[in-house]
């Protein structure tokens, strides 16, 4: 099964191979375009999608953000104290999931910042369109 990993560039160019003749179907922006692959930190799961998690506890904005090398990053303002942080990391991923937080749990890391949360019930395929939408925002919830 191929998947998405990332964006090749994210400005509107042609390939090198276009010409530079009238617009074509080759001159749409290279930010739709992405290397067949699977995400880094994407895998399927026997019970939905399992995705590896950077934690950024204690900031001062919670937000969702896929790095430059594809990695999802997730700041948080809850304090990793008490299991709180990861509550909060549950409810925010089962908001940008748009599913209930009963259907999101985490695997492993639970008192580590890179962690493995499984999405249950959902396919890779929708994952990625999740993912694709949040590189064209920058940020979620």
């Amino acid at each position: 099964m191929l998947s998405i990993i990332k964006v090749i560039h994210e400005e509107k160019s042609p390939p090198p191979f276009a010409s530079r003749g009238p617009a074509s179907a080759l001159d749409v922006p290279i930010l739709n375009r992405y290397t067949p692959a699977i995400m880094s930190f994407m895998k399927a799961h026997k019970d939905g999608v399992a995705l590896s998690v950077r934690v950024a506890p204690g900031a001062s904005r919670e937000s969702v953000s896929l790095d430059q090398d594809a990695a999802l990053t997730v700041r948080l303002a809850a304090a990793p104290v008490e299991g709180k942080a990861n509550k909060e990391l549950v409810r925010l991923l089962a908001k940008l999931f748009k599913t209930a937080p009963s259907n999101v749990r985490i695997l492993h890391g639970e008192k580590s910042r890179s962690k493995v949360v499984l999405i249950r019930g959902m396919s890779v395929e929708s994952a990625e369109k999740v993912m694709v939408g949040l590189r064209g925002q920058g940020n979620a919830p």
